[in-house]
């Protein structure tokens, strides 16, 4: 029995080192687990800094793009129109009458018509607006007066009220458009 008693003993003795060894065992891996959840928690701060930061960075990134898409078929848009005109090298009014834009040196708004004039010395009476035909020609005609447009390719001088043509007629220069000129 005695040996039993010793047996017994040193057993229990083993079974305690055991459950110390269990308990360290246990208290380490749960610091390593504190410690790798410590840095979870930190890397899910800093990923959640980052993505503060960069969430309104796309945003405005994708609002750039789309703003710059718009503008860009606008321009296609205006190229296309600007192709036109380029190309067009007459106009065309409601009457059917037909002038060629190298020849037309001015052209006046008289009331409900508009009167153009040509380098040849005709000139045509034609229903419409001036708006309507500024919005043909091409860059090199200017508005100088609310009722004239004139062909910059045929003015031979400028004072500060008044436009003078290669053949002698002059046109009116209001303040309005007075800084649209050269």
């Amino acid at each position: 029995m005695f040996y039993l008693e010793a047996h017994n003993k040193k057993a229990s003795e083993l079974n305690k080192d055991k459950l110390a060894i269990n308990n360290i065992e246990y208290e380490e891996d749960y610091q390593s687990k504190k410690r790798e959840l410590q840095e979870m928690k930190r890397r899910k701060l800093t990923l959640q800094k980052v993505l503060f930061m960069l969430l309104p960075t796309l945003g405005i990134t994708f609002l750039i793009i789309v703003l710059l898409y718009f503008i860009y078929k606008q321009s296609r848009k205006e190229v296309r129109e600007i192709k036109q005109l380029v190309i067009k090298n007459h106009i065309i009014f409601k009457d059917k009458t037909k002038v060629y834009i190298n020849d037309l040196m001015y052209i006046k708004a008289e009331d409900y018509y508009i009167r153009v004039f040509t380098s040849d010395g005709k000139n045509h009476l034609a229903r419409g607006r001036l708006s309507d035909l500024d919005e043909q020609l091409p860059p090199n005609f200017i508005r100088t007066h609310r009722s004239y447009i004139t062909n910059r390719n045929f003015v031979k001088q400028i004072s500060k009220t008044i436009l003078f043509l290669l053949d002698g007629s002059t046109i009116p220069i209001s303040r309005k458009f007075k800084d649209l000129l050269p």
